[in-house]
């Protein structure tokens, strides 16, 4: 049986982790419409969203730090986090926006365009902020 070079140990992992990354986002949407259903009726569509994006994100901040990326949770990455949310923010209006105003792409194919660049630039920001941090 051949050994695997560490670059190849090192692409498995890596596709691994995006792997859970996804998977955490798929959660974490789920995670942001319950609290957003569950806050509207009291709060209203702009203050239940906001409240949700919050909760949701903070709950990112734990599941990528523990699940995805194995690392312990801690003051200095929680602090640094919201800029991973921040720049996805902007990818997901900037994107769109580029897109129809400035291409001729079919409109519906759209969100496929932004997801495409978007998961991986969160992906990426969010191994660099939580990985700077020794392993769990």
């Amino acid at each position: 049986m051949e050994k695997k070079s560490l670059i190849d140990t090192s692409l498995n992992l890596l596709q691994f982790r995006f792997i859970k990354y996804c998977l955490t986002g798929v959660f974490n949407t789920g995670h942001h419409y319950f609290w957003f259903w569950l806050l509207s009726p009291w709060f209203g569509f702009t203050y239940a969203n906001v409240a949700a994006f919050i909760i949701a994100n903070i709950a990112s901040f734990f599941i990528n730090s523990i699940y995805t990326f194995k690392v312990m949770p801690n003051l200095k990455s929680f602090i640094k986090y919201p800029i991973v949310a921040i720049t996805q923010l902007i990818i997901a209006y900037a994107v769109p926006y580029s897109i129809l105003n400035f291409t001729s792409l079919n409109e519906y194919l759209v969100p496929i365009v932004t997801t495409i660049i978007n998961l991986p630039v969160g992906f990426l920001l969010t191994k660099q902020v939580l990985s700077s941090e020794k392993d769990m």
